[in-house]
């Protein structure tokens, strides 16, 4: 009777998830003030963060041919993501683009909704599109939309990654 949980929990194991080889991704997070719609800087943090996190997913990030101002001037997300896969010859694109607002004051606090649209494609399928919004309280008054993406970049990279694995699992 006593070893029995010990069998019992044998028999529901499974072996290590098989691992696929690694693969080149291009990627761009862009940030854009809502109020005006003009890009801003992305914080120098969320690079170096998103290539981690797509690398603990066998996601290799490879450079960006292309500029977030480039991407900024082009009318949609649709031709933004496919000038992205066009410059990276096809390869799997990954594009984040974040916007910050401000709330009210609560409590000597200062919250930020963080809107997170991602874009998956590569150049045979159609693109996987996913919305996050993430509320982040920032501790000052002068701390602006950079910092505010900053405070969500680890739900964001997290988030991105899963994104492109999965997009790559299902072979799309």
């Amino acid at each position: 009777m006593v070893l029995m949980p010990f069998v019992l929990a044998c028999m529901g194991a499974r072996g290590p998830a098989p691992q696929q080889e690694t693969a080149s991704i291009t990627a761009v997070v862009t940030l854009a003030a809502p109020q005006t719609a003009e890009p801003m800087a992305t914080p120098a943090a969320v690079i170096p963060a998103l290539s981690r996190a797509l690398a603990d997913k066998g996601l290799t990030m490879s450079p960006t041919p292309v500029s977030t101002e480039q991407l900024h001037r082009l009318g949609t997300r649709t031709h933004r993501i496919q000038a992205l896969v066009d410059a990276a010859s096809g390869e799997l694109s990954l594009l984040i683009e974040v916007t910050a607002r401000p709330r009210a004051e609560l409590g000597g606090r200062y919250p930020w909704q963080v809107d997170a649209t991602f874009t998956v494609a590569g150049a045979a399928a159609a693109p996987l599109v996913d919305h996050q919004r993430i509320a982040v309280s920032l501790g000052h008054i002068h701390e602006g939309e950079a910092a505010a993406l900053t405070a969500a970049m680890d739900r964001i990279t997290k988030r991105g990654a899963v994104l492109a694995d999965r997009y790559r699992r299902d072979g799309q």
